[in-house]
């Protein structure tokens, strides 16, 4: 019971630990932007997260028979966010692929989204101070 009373904590805190790995990620392609050869990094999470809050099996996998293996259930909280190489952008001449413009557009998202979910969280430990304080 108690796992299911900070279910929706521990969700916040998955988002607030993704935002910041991406912000990591985007602060880390801002500093390569001049570097020959490199190539951009983006994290992949999105998209995962809400099949998964939507309880959709992986891979749209269904079970037609009785031996077939067991398909987990849908788990946000088994969802990790991955860094892949972004191979989406052309190459300028030294090899590069790093977006200034994009970067700084990511990171001012993922600093609001952050702070948004900063604020969420602090609003939830508010109300279990309040609880515990038994509404006074």
């Amino acid at each position: 019971m108690l796992n299911k009373m900070f279910n929706h904590t521990n969700l916040l805190e998955k988002g607030l630990d993704t935002t910041w790995l991406k912000m990591e990620v985007s602060a880390q392609n801002i500093s390569n932007v001049d570097t020959p050869g490199y190539d951009a990094k983006r994290v992949e999470f999105d998209a995962e997260f809400a099949r998964a809050l939507r309880g959709e099996k992986p891979f749209g996998m269904k079970a037609t028979r009785d031996k077939h293996f067991v398909i987990p259930e849908a788990d946000p909280m088994r969802v990790k966010p991955v860094v892949v190489s972004d191979t989406h952008y052309v190459k300028r001449m030294d090899d590069n692929n790093v977006d200034i413009d994009r970067e700084m557009v990511d990171m001012a998202k993922n600093t609001i989204q952050y702070n948004a979910l900063v604020q969420k969280m602090n609003k939830e430990f508010s109300k279990l101070k309040l609880v515990i304080r038994e509404g006074r």
